[in-house]
């Protein structure tokens, strides 16, 4: 039997488990993953970067317009529209990233603000997981780098 629900939170916990890697953070190859959906339901998708000798990037998409459609906001949780790209990335490409990529450096300020529509994000690394909801609450480090990923263009696929 399908798992049929209008129950938001519900929702928000199987998209975000859909976008993020179907593995434990000690996959000995992974670095990081951000993943990114809109609280307005309207927009998610998640960046994967695997180094080692596979130089791999994988992005995950939810298409927020299929399911609108499909459903009219009444989620079926096993059918939710998620595809999936895994592309190899060049040498200098992941040279770019790591040159950027400084974990130790990111974090997460409260800055004092209500925010009533903004993003759920997460940063995940194998020793930090970082989730703020609006791009305020990054420092610097955070901000720059995190807007590298949102540029990429393998997201418009």
């Amino acid at each position: 039997m399908e798992r049929i629900t209008t129950d938001t939170t519900r929702f928000f916990n199987e998209l975000r488990k859909e976008l993020l890697p179907h593995f434990n953070h000690q996959h000995q190859d992974w670095m990081f993953t951000f993943c990114q959906i809109g609280q307005l339901a309207d927009h998610a998708f998640s960046f994967s970067l695997y180094g080692g000798s596979e130089n791999k990037i994988v992005f995950r998409k939810w298409d927020a317009a299929l399911d609108g459609k499909r459903y009219l906001h009444i989620y079926n949780l096993d059918r939710l529209a998620v595809t999936e790209k895994a592309i190899t990335a060049s040498d200098s490409e992941i040279n770019g990233i790591h040159r950027l990529f400084k974990p130790e450096t990111f974090s997460i300020v409260n800055p004092d603000t209500l925010a009533l529509d903004g993003l759920h994000c997460e940063l995940l690394t194998q020793d930090k997981d970082l989730k703020w909801n609006t791009d305020e609450q990054m420092n610097e480090q955070l901000h720059i780098f995190i807007k590298i990923l949102r540029d990429q263009d393998a997201f418009s696929y």
